[in-house]
């Protein structure tokens, strides 16, 4: 019996893959860039997605929880959002 390689299934959501079309394609509307800014970041920083996250500058949500690359999923922040206390009067 011959060995298939693992063609179906679910992304590794911590690396990102430039060698298929299709990954290419996961993580160009999954990080919402284009395909040049998304092989320019891999190429500075490593296949890591939360690298990658970092090297666009975008939050690095690769945290536990989280059910994609986007972030969703995960528990909520510990901090209110910063910003200026309201204004009293």
């Amino acid at each position: 019996m011959s060995e298939h390689k693992k063609s179906a299934g679910a992304h590794d959501r911590d690396l990102i893959s430039l060698g298929e079309a299709h990954e290419v394609r996961y993580w160009t509307k999954a990080l919402g860039v284009s395909e040049e800014r998304l092989r320019e970041a891999v190429k500075r920083a490593g296949h890591s997605a939360a690298k990658v996250r970092v090297e666009l500058g975008m939050k690095d949500e690769s945290t536990e929880g989280n059910s994609g690359p986007t972030g969703s999923g995960g528990a909520a922040a510990e901090s209110p959002s910063p910003g200026p206390p309201p204004k009293r009067r």
